[in-house]
């Protein structure tokens, strides 16, 4: 078996040991330094892998399945490309913030600083896995990594009892989203006698007709699609995440928003995509009302919400509506039809990192106001005249959700309505619009409550810790500098895409 290929996951493990193993020698007056150890390691690993992975591995071939040399199958299942290391490159992102905002967000005698460190390198090692996986089983093992370490890190702050609820809550609807996964897989088996996802590729398994022939597919396939559907929070699917986002530490709700759902995301890209295309028609209404159904819900329940972290969890819910018209524009269309494909496959990568971005943007000015106990709407009141720069970065994020220009939300948003209207879903990009436009009460009264209202009472925050600052800094200039000049990333589609379209 070639290990160069895992090279990026290998190096990821190592990391995460190394602070385990960092974190038993230091004293205890010293554990601060792990944190900073973390975002350095991560750092370096970004760097070999964009560098160096990214462009070097694998030039002759879209996909490259790990096997054994005698033909064995029990080390097969994990598949390396160029669609593969762009969701590394945001999954390590999204990491690298969560870890900036980490050492913003709890003091540096805070305990368990070793195991909490190392448990977001591990989620970030299954998400790693779980877009590289070509294969059921590999998919359940690589989904598990990724949510196992997640349902301590929401229950971290033990004291607490909310995010002890948050982590109890998360656990117990993360094992019935196992369950759902695990039996669908066994009856996608039972029917098709594989769990390679390359052998449902071939003329016939997963067809219309089969599936109207075969009740036991189809349902493992719903079982499968439900399961993500939940580690998403699509509606109905979605009840677990405004608790588990207003109890579990902030940090922590800004890496759960993000890394998971993207790596679903790509899930979903290659399982019934790219693996099911003969029945498109299909999920492609399966998504839509999916879709539809986030959207709306989403959005009428943040209307209400006072409480920051609820109301950015409902949006996640709405932002994971507009990713699934996507994902419908894309299963609408032919396999065959590549130009059409790929507009529908650049829209929802490029919105990957819109959201990536402006929800993290987000959450590092959600958690500059929490490490302090400021949670509430009616806390950014005022809040322009005391920190003008938290104020414009969270209000650049913001506008981005919401789609407003020049932001790089607005793009993303056009690719994707875009998509959506080149496949016929008039009504779903209708749909679409018309959220849009009803984000932007809940999205503007945070505005509204910085810049306009006066401060009901004085609201401390002291001084930004340097490297949250910095981060928040980059964070919004990334957001209006990608809504400036979507090329930038655009390309780096482009280049996932190039070789994946010609066949998985």
């Amino acid at each position: 078996m070639d290990l160069t290929s895992l090279s990026p996951e290998i190096l990821l493990l190592v990391l995460s040991v190394g602070i385990l193993g960092l974190d038993w020698f230091l004293p205890k007056k010293e554990k601060y330094v792990i944190g900073y150890c973390a975002i350095l390691g991560l750092s370096l690993i970004f760097i070999v892998v964009h560098f160096t992975y990214g462009t070097r591995l694998f030039p002759e071939a879209a996909n490259v399945l790990m096997s054994l040399p005698d033909g064995g199958s029990y080390f097969q299942g994990f598949v390396v490309d160029a669609l593969a290391l762009f969701f590394k490159r945001l999954f390590m992102v999204a990491a690298l913030l969560a870890l900036v905002y980490s050492l913003a967000y709890f003091s540096e005698d805070a305990p368990f600083q070793g195991e909490y460190y190392a448990l977001i390198l591990f989620a970030t090692l299954g998400c790693f896995l779980l877009v590289s996986a070509s294969d059921l089983l590999a998919i359940f093992v690589s989904f598990e990594l990724m949510s196992l370490p997640l349902y301590i890190l929401c229950s971290y702050l033990k004291h607490n009892s909310r995010s002890s609820e948050a982590g109890l809550k998360y656990f117990l609807m993360g094992a019935v989203t196992s369950a759902l996964l695990l039996y669908g897989i066994s009856l996608v088996y039972g029917s098709l006698g594989t769990t390679d996802l390359r052998h449902l590729v071939s003329p016939g398994p997963v067809s219309l007709v089969r599936l109207a022939q075969d009740p036991v597919l189809l349902m493992g396939l719903l079982f499968i699609l439900s399961a993500l559907a939940f580690k998403i929070a699509a509606v109905p699917f979605h009840m677990w995440a405004p608790d588990v986002y207003e109890g579990a530490p902030t940090p922590v709700v800004a890496f759960l928003a993000v890394a998971p759902k993207i790596a679903v995301i790509g899930l979903l890209i290659r399982v019934f995509l790219s693996s099911m295309s003969e029945a498109g028609l299909f999920w492609s209404w399966a998504f839509a009302i999916l879709g539809a159904l986030s959207m709306t819900v989403g959005n009428l329940m943040a209307l209400h919400q006072q409480n920051l972290k609820r109301l950015l969890a409902y949006s996640g819910i709405t932002q994971m509506g507009y990713f699934l018209v996507g994902l419908s524009a894309m299963a609408s269309l032919p396999p065959l039809s590549v130009p059409s494909l790929q507009i529908a496959y650049q829209a929802v990568l490029f919105y990957l990192v819109a959201y990536l971005f402006s929800e993290l943007t987000a959450f590092g000015v959600v958690t500059y106001l929490s490490a302090k106990g400021y949670e509430t709407v009616n806390s950014c009141r005022g809040l322009s005249s005391r920190y003008p720069i938290v104020s414009l970065v969270f209000l650049i994020s913001l506008l981005s959700l919401a789609g407003i220009p020049p932001m790089v939300g607005f793009v993303g948003k056009f690719y994707l309505f875009v998509a959506a209207f080149s496949s016929k879903l008039y009504w779903l990009v209708a749909l679409g619009v018309l959220n849009s436009v009803v984000s932007l009460f809940y999205y503007l009264r945070i505005a509204k409550a910085m810049y306009i209202e006066k401060e009901s009472q004085e609201v401390k925050l002291g001084k930004p810790f340097i490297p949250l600052e910095t981060a928040l800094w980059v964070g919004g200039f990334v957001v209006v500098l990608i809504g400036i000049f979507p090329k930038l990333v655009v390309n780096l589609a482009v280049s996932a895409l190039q070789r994946y379209l010609v066949g998985f």
